[in-house]
């Protein structure tokens, strides 16, 4: 069911993972291989159920990052996760080239946008999770939502 390999990015155990377009989510701890996951299409500007192919768990993880938004919410992940602004993928430690989020960005959500109002690193040991995912056509996604944030999946 898990394969038990460092992957890069991954998001908190306790992140709700948007499963279907009916806005019903997940538990991050609780995706399985097969699930539906939601993801943004950038071609078609839209929202699409893809399949989990595999799920991976980055087994004790300990630099992570807090973003919090005007609406109150937030999003626990790894700090090079990744996050969508506007201006394009973000990563708190410039991975893959990516410029750092500011407070103050726009970052998209399954709904619209919302604003970074707080960034707040910490030290912590935890399991945290990660999708490969596939469209219903079979091809490789690269996002999904977790606490309605669009964030990057670093699983082909």
């Amino acid at each position: 069911m898990y394969s038990w390999v460092f992957p890069g990015e991954c998001v908190s155990r306790d992140s709700l993972i948007l499963t279907n377009l009916n806005n019903e989510t997940t538990l991050a701890k609780d995706v399985r291989n097969g699930d539906t996951i939601v993801y943004y299409n950038f071609e078609t500007n839209k929202l699409e159920e893809g399949i989990v192919s595999k799920v991976y768990i980055h087994k004790n993880a300990t630099n992570f990052v807090k973003y919090a938004f005007e609406d109150g919410s937030y999003l626990e992940v790894t700090d090079y996760h990744p996050i969508y602004t506007k201006e394009g993928w973000r990563s708190l430690t410039r991975r893959n080239g990516y410029e750092k989020p500011q407070i103050g960005d726009k970052v998209k959500t399954e709904k619209g946008w919302k604003t970074l109002t707080n960034i707040e690193e910490y030290k912590g040991l935890e399991d945290c999770y990660d999708f490969a995912i596939k469209s219903k056509e079979g091809k490789t996604v690269n996002n999904y939502f977790a606490n309605g944030t669009l964030v990057q999946s670093s699983i082909n």
